[in-house]
Parts: C-alpha cells; structure tokens; sequence
C-alpha cells in the first residue's frame, strides 16, 4: 500500500537560507549524477528529466533567495 503524502508548502522552508556554498555543491552533486546516468531508454530520457527538474527547482529557489536579500525581506 502507498501512502500517499502531500509535498511540503512554500511556509514549510520559511526561515531556511542556502548558502552559495551549499548550492554550488548541491548543483555540482546533480550535474554528476546526469553525468553518470545509470539506464538505457526511456528511462534514461525519465532520470535525466527528474535531475533537470531538480535543478531548476533548486536554481529558482536559491534566486528568489538572492532576490529577497537584496530587496531587504526577512
């Protein structure tokens, strides 16, 4: 049986800050594992989408950071 959970809102990560250091790596960690990609066909086509994906989640994130600080917002 699934158990079926609903990812976590924007409200869940308030307060949490990504170093530039942290999103270097975290970037980094993702390019290798597309580099690295272990399957063959569409499913080569699916792992490398979900690392893309990942990356632009974690590229707006840390920009809407930035942009935050730089605007003053807590």
């Amino acid at each position: 049986m699934w158990l079926l959970i609903s990812p976590p809102s924007a409200q869940s990560f308030k307060g949490a800050e990504m170093t530039a250091w942290e999103y270097d790596a975290m970037q980094a960690l993702l390019t290798r594992k597309a580099q690295n990609n272990p399957h063959r066909g569409k499913r080569a086509e699916g792992y490398m989408d979900g690392i893309l994906a990942a990356k632009s989640v974690l590229h707006a994130f840390y920009q809407q950071q930035e942009k935050e600080k730089a605007n003053g917002k807590p």
